[in-house]
């Protein structure tokens, strides 16, 4: 970030880019942002106009030329000004230093896990917009969380089920492999594998009606 850098903003889901481009206002640079109607997934947008004051609101056909322009004539300044202190804190914790007092020092730990390595995630003081971190350094809004954690859960319950169907197929071979040998142990291992195709279909049904990742593109 810094007195030259220019954050653009385009169509996408969700809010991660908000943060980032208000970190570059505030060392001094730019806020360029795609209009949100003119967007094919418009809550980006709208997070980034709801958190930043743009400078400049375009639609996606006028960005090229003008961000070509703005990198032609924008002056450097004369000083480079400072960052702000919580964002020299945070940068440290993106390059692994003194990760856990730096965290203590801007944010409380919350009730999340990070979905990536399973760190507690740390609230974030700045709450525009509301944000964790985790002390490998790993970065979340609350609605990019909301839609990793949907992912996760959603592959769980697939993953479940597989396991399930295979421990049913496995136990009904086994009671076919071994019916001559040991009958009333073959029978107990059908009945087993009936009462895990009812759990599996039961599954099934819930799997399916769980929502499927995509459905946080809603304005914030």
């Amino acid at each position: 970030y810094g007195p030259r850098a220019i954050g653009v903003i385009l169509t996408g889901m969700l809010d991660d880019g908000s943060a980032g481009l208000r970190a570059i206002k505030e060392c001094g640079g730019l806020a360029v942002v795609q209009d949100p109607d003119d967007a094919h997934a418009p809550s980006m947008p709208r997070s980034a106009l709801a958190s930043v004051a743009a400078d400049h609101v375009v639609p996606l056909l006028s960005m090229g030329p003008l961000l070509h322009d703005l990198a032609r004539r924008w002056p450097a300044p004369a000083i480079e000004p400072n960052a702000p202190g919580r964002l020299v804190q945070e940068h440290l914790i993106s390059t692994g230093e003194k990760t856990m007092e730096t965290l203590q020092a801007i944010g409380s730990p919350s009730v999340f896990t990070c979905p990536d390595c399973g760190g507690v995630l740390f609230e974030l003081n700045d709450k525009h917009p509301l944000r964790f971190r985790c002390h490998t350094g790993h970065a979340f809004s609350l609605r990019s969380l909301a839609y990793t954690q949907e992912e996760m859960t959603d592959a769980a319950l697939w993953t479940s089920l597989r396991s399930l169907q295979e421990k049913e197929a496995i136990l009904r071979r086994l009671a076919q492999a071994g019916q001559a040998a040991a009958p009333e142990q073959c029978a107990a291992m059908l009945r087993e594998a009936d009462e895990l195709a009812q759990v599996s279909a039961m599954l099934r049904k819930l799997t399916e009606k769980t929502p499927s990742p995509g459905g946080f593109d809603v304005p914030p």
